[in-house]
């Protein structure tokens, strides 16, 4: 039985060993699930045709540096390591990627990637103290409780309507912030702060806050069914 291909983002260059440990947890995630993880590179021009020259039946939007602001129409007020050529290109192919229908789940970065392709905006910096509770200290992981949308994809998915979830950003979709096709269907209780994005319709596409991919934090593989029913979608998708 074929696998389907899953193109994975990532940042341009040579990664650094920190990087690349943290990329390799994407691809023992996509493989654990019975998926093929393909790297995706920035490139400059226009993004690729997702479903000819890249062949790949799924999309997985990956971790990193803060989105430049101006692709969401502000100054740069609290935004690092901006990578302008990832974000032209993952912008890109996100919109190529929902323009064919494929399967497309983003993560923390790729969840922010998500909202701002389809027209959204970000709050560039959480506000301490709320913030202690999002963002990662001593390269430890916080972790924190979400309540998810009733009926949601991500619902049924994990079937419970709370987690605990690890995290590890400061910037953040708000409810005012999401993208009009996209709907919310986690939070962070008591703050204004989402957790988890989907797209009505036919086609498999979710954005998460936290790091599922990330089976060394306290959290475990307790996400793994995120990547399993992504895998499956994409099978789905491509007919295999």
């Amino acid at each position: 039985m074929l696998k389907p291909r899953i193109g994975i983002t990532r940042k341009g260059g040579l990664l650094s060993q920190m990087q690349e440990s943290a990329h390799q947890r994407y691809r023992e995630r996509v493989k654990e699930a019975g998926g093929e993880g393909v790297d995706l590179l920035p490139t400059a021009g226009p993004p690729p045709k997702v479903t000819a020259a890249e062949r790949i039946h799924g999309l997985l939007l990956t971790g990193g540096g803060d989105l430049n602001p101006v692709l969401y129409g502000e100054q740069n007020r609290a935004s690092h390591y901006i990578d302008d050529e990832r974000d032209t290109f993952e912008i890109g192919i996100v919109r190529a990627a929902l323009e064919c229908k494929l399967p497309v789940f983003g993560i923390c970065r790729g969840f922010q990637i998500l909202n701002v392709a389809c027209g959204g905006l970000l709050l560039q910096d959480i506000a301490t103290p709320p913030y202690r509770r999002h963002a990662a200290a001593g390269g430890i992981s916080a972790e924190h409780e979400i309540e998810l949308a009733n009926g949601s994809r991500l619902h049924g998915m994990l079937a419970k309507l709370s987690a605990t979830v690890n995290s590890r950003h400061h910037q953040a979709v708000t409810r005012k912030t999401v993208a009009c096709p996209l709907i919310a269907t986690a939070f962070s209780p008591g703050e204004d702060i989402v957790e988890a994005l989907e797209k009505p319709g036919d086609a498999w596409v979710v954005g998460v806050q936290w790091h599922p991919e990330r089976s060394d934090d306290k959290i475990g593989n307790s996400f793994q069914v995120l990547f399993q029913e992504f895998i499956l979608a994409a099978a789905a998708s491509a007919g295999l």
